[in-house]
């Protein structure tokens, strides 16, 4: 025997005599007796299987094909050829991600140091080695056990510390924080040196911990200790109490230290108080080596009141493209806005953020053509520590075509005001546009605009030569259509050739007209009987029969649809008019005025 074989057996001896009193062993791969580096450490996360989990053992690198050796004399009690998971067990130690040899067969001996139980798979790069059996798991790079030699100079780094509500993936911002919150902090433990590896300097962590200081840095308000220590396995039900899902990884080991293994916990900032604080985290890796960061936090009252929804003033396309235009919302600690998208007011794709569209913004444009219509809201976010959304904006859409029509939405009733519609916002425009036929709609195209675009001159009605202008079921106790908007559309009827207005809601008539609302103009009373030439008959219910005026016998329902009023006008049409619908009774329900035999005005007063 050489001096070198005797050394070998030597040490091999040694290594098996201290597992057995000591708990300690040499490493599977070679050299037996110095320190390898680790590319995966105990307990750190995983999402490589069906569920996430802790890594039951540790990652020791060595190339493809590199043999394998047991670290104690024993039997073979299992092993597996087949898949990226091959092992052996000999007795309390598992080695994985390995082609076990050839010769081995459950109940062979094995020699620590000299039996080659394996090698290394192609592409594994590694071997998992697991120290215990299924969830008694011990960690292999404790300190006084485990592996030995093991080397370890270099500290973890915590890269951040941040806030989030408890249970929440929406952090606080601006380092104000209120209610109970969840400290997050993501820890690179480092098994190398700087520059080596990025697989040995992106490893989960030993040990960690937090505390709570003043503002003044340095008294401990609340001292929390060690908060997650990973000596054994625990079990994998707790992987989201150690590990904060969202922002974790394979590579990226992210920790909520306000949690325990086993419950759900909370920083409780109403036991603080509002002011300013810091708030400390520590971690240690098995060898003491450490590292500390601290980071200013502020208790502040909660905020949970979102912005109002925002108002869109147009949706509008041109040869070159298309405009979405909004009114800035009045609140003081608007942060911005959000802009989404569809195409069937279903599936709504978000398309600028509040980073892009900040609290001064009001518009923004496309370039290109779409033959096709699309569809906008728009949502308003606060700078409050977890930002509060709004509801949506109505939808608004548009169509790029050679003379489109403009939707004029001019609902603004709320539930408060006693409307049929129970929600802060409608998609109101979206039906009509889908009622439009679409062979009209395809060449004409369609825009969408509010009243106020229309009366602060945004929106031109000469733009246009077709307005269709719904109300719902405003307008009751009410003027629906203002003095100004009545004067433009009455400038518009006089001086555009072939004008269209279609004028759709359930209180039209009614709230135009002196002897049916006391608070009607003369100028609102003139446009319903000598333009529109319609007078308000008797209101009836929501939802009946409608016939066809010159065809009594085709009946159609109406109400139980987007949303069914209370009750409707009946209309009266006056000289120059002709009733298309009729109720059950002599009351109109769409009349129509010709000029030259093309459909001037219309009126009709069930909403769809």
């Amino acid at each position: 025997m050489t001096a070198q074989r005797f050394a070998w057996s030597v040490f091999a001896l040694l290594i098996s005599t201290s597992t057995v009193v000591h708990g300690q062993y040499g490493w599977p791969v070679t050299p037996f007796d110095s320190s390898h580096w680790i590319t995966g450490t105990f307990c750190e996360y995983r999402d490589t299987m069906n569920s996430p989990h802790f890594h039951n053992g540790v990652d020791i690198p060595k190339a493809d094909g590199s043999p394998v050796y047991a670290v104690q004399d024993g039997t073979v009690t299992s092993l597996q050829r087949t898949g990226g998971n091959a092992y052996v067990r000999v007795g309390n130690f598992a080695y994985v991600h390995i082609n076990p040899s050839p010769s081995l067969t459950v109940g062979s001996h094995v020699t620590a140091f000299r039996t080659v139980i394996g090698t290394i798979l192609p592409g594994s790069g590694h071997v998992h080695f697991i120290d215990g059996y299924y969830n008694g798991e011990r960690n292999a790079l404790r300190s006084g056990g485990g592996l030995t030699p093991y080397t370890d100079s270099w500290a973890p780094i915590i890269r951040y510390i941040r806030f989030y509500p408890d249970r929440s993936t929406q952090p606080f911002t601006g380092g104000k924080i209120s209610g109970r919150v969840d400290l997050v902090v993501k820890v690179d433990e480092q098994n190398a040196a700087p520059g080596g590896p990025l697989s040995c300097r992106n490893n989960g962590t030993f040990e960690i911990g937090y505390d709570i200081l003043a503002a003044d840095s340095v008294t401990v308000l609340k001292r929390t200790g060690v908060r997650f220590r990973f000596m054994t396995k625990p079990s994998n039900r707790y992987v989201h109490n150690v590990f904060f899902q969202k922002l974790s990884s394979t590579t990226s080991h992210v920790y909520i230290p306000t949690n325990t293994i086993t419950r759900n916990g909370w920083l409780d900032t109403g036991a603080l108080g509002e002011g300013r604080y810091f708030a400390r985290v520590w971690t240690r890796d098995t060898r003491g080596n450490a590292d500390t960061l601290v980071v200013p936090f502020e208790v502040v009252p909660e905020d949970n009141t979102p912005p109002a929804p925002p108002e869109l003033l147009v949706v509008r396309g041109d040869s070159s493209g298309f405009e979405v235009r909004w009114k800035r919302n009045s609140e003081p600690d608007l942060l911005g806005y959000r802009l989404w998208y569809s195409f069937d007011n279903s599936d709504w794709v978000l398309k600028f953020n509040e980073q892009q569209l900040p609290a001064d913004c009001t518009s923004v444009r496309f370039r290109g053509t779409l033959r096709r219509p699309l569809y906008f809201r728009l949502t308003a976010l606060d700078n409050a520590p977890i930002p509060n959304e709004s509801a949506p904006s109505d939808v608004y859409g548009m169509q790029q075509g050679v003379a489109p029509i403009l939707l004029v939405d001019g609902f603004a009733r709320s539930p408060e005001q006693g409307s049929a519609w129970q929600q802060l916002s409608h998609p109101f425009a979206f039906h009509y546009s889908q009622a439009l036929p679409e062979e009209t709609r395809n060449t004409l195209g369609f825009a969408t605009c509010s009243p106020a675009a229309v009366l602060d001159s945004t929106v031109a009605l000469s733009d246009y030569g077709q307005i269709l202008w719904f109300t719902g079921d405003d307008g009751a106790g009410r003027q629906v259509l203002p003095d100004s908007a009545i004067a433009l559309l009455s400038h518009w009827l006089e001086n555009t050739p072939y004008a269209r207005l279609l004028l759709v809601g359930a209180n039209v008539a009614s709230s135009l007209d002196s002897t049916t609302n006391p608070y009607a103009s003369a100028a609102a009373t003139s446009f319903l009987r000598k333009t529109l030439r319609v007078a308000p008959a008797s209101r009836l219910a929501g939802s009946g029969t409608l016939m066809l005026s010159d065809q009594p016998e085709t009946r159609l329902r109406f109400g139980g649809g987007l949303f069914t009023p209370d009750s409707v006008d009946g209309l009266r049409p006056l000289s120059g008019a002709t009733a298309l619908l009729r109720f059950s009774g002599d009351s109109a329900a769409a009349l129509v005025v010709r000029d030259n035999q093309r459909y001037h005005t219309a009126v009709l007063s069930v909403p769809l």
